[in-house]
């Protein structure tokens, strides 16, 4: 549960969790996927919200440069991609809504991105890298 809750704010730490709990296969795939999901839609819809108060206490009432450089180099695929491993769910999500993009759009997008980064990280997990090590360089 803590690896899905921590996955829906910053998903490379719930990775990181979920290998270093000695997780198997399916749920080094599902935990993360499923927390990430989790965090793109309460992002997605109460994203604005959550700004909102952000905003108000940080005085803040744009987004950085960097956040238009990222969305017009790459537009939603871009933004949903580099999501789970670079950003994170409240930041690609929050750069999404900011231009604009369609609710449902985002959801899809990013939902799609969580899911293969985790199966790509899944199978990383799987890897004895001490091992590996080893029989590389002896």
């Amino acid at each position: 549960m803590m690896v899905i809750i921590v996955s829906a704010v910053k998903f490379m730490v719930g990775v990181i969790y979920a290998i270093a709990a000695g997780f198997n296969f399916w749920e080094r795939f599902l935990f993360p996927a499923l927390g990430g999901i989790l965090g793109i839609f309460i992002f997605t819809y109460f994203g604005d919200w959550i700004r909102q108060q952000l905003w108000k206490k940080r005085n803040k009432t744009q987004l950085k440069a960097w956040h238009k450089t990222l969305w017009d180099r790459f537009g939603l695929l871009g933004t949903a991609l580099l999501t789970p491993p670079v950003l994170s769910p409240p930041i690609g999500t929050a750069i999404a809504l900011a231009f604009g993009t369609e609710k449902e759009k985002i959801l899809l997008y990013h939902g799609v991105s969580m899911v293969l980064w985790a199966l790509l990280f899944a199978h990383i997990g799987a890897i004895d890298f001490v091992e590996l090590f080893f029989r590389l360089f002896s």
